[in-house]
């Protein structure tokens, strides 16, 4: 019922990063904050409630206001049949 996220994020400049939880009944935010220069990378953990069946899937994305997005990550996560 918790989905618990250990990322690596490095990045030159501040950034947005902003984490949506993907499921079979929509698309919900999980978290959207200013991400500051991060150099060396650096391992952030972060929890969300997690749906308790089928597949979901993180789509994690760092962007500027000038660059828009400069990276972005998706995985897919497989939970257990209730």
């Amino acid at each position: 019922s918790t989905l618990t996220m250990k990322v690596t994020v490095g990045n030159s400049y501040a950034a947005n990063w902003h984490t949506w939880l993907i499921h079979q009944n929509g698309m919900s935010s999980l978290f959207n904050v200013a991400q500051p220069i991060t150099v060396p990378p650096a391992t952030i953990t972060k929890t969300a409630s997690l749906p308790k069946s089928g597949k979901v899937g993180v789509l994690s994305t760092l962007s500027t206001a000038t660059k828009g997005i400069v990276c972005s990550s998706w995985q897919q996560i497989a939970t257990p049949a209730p």
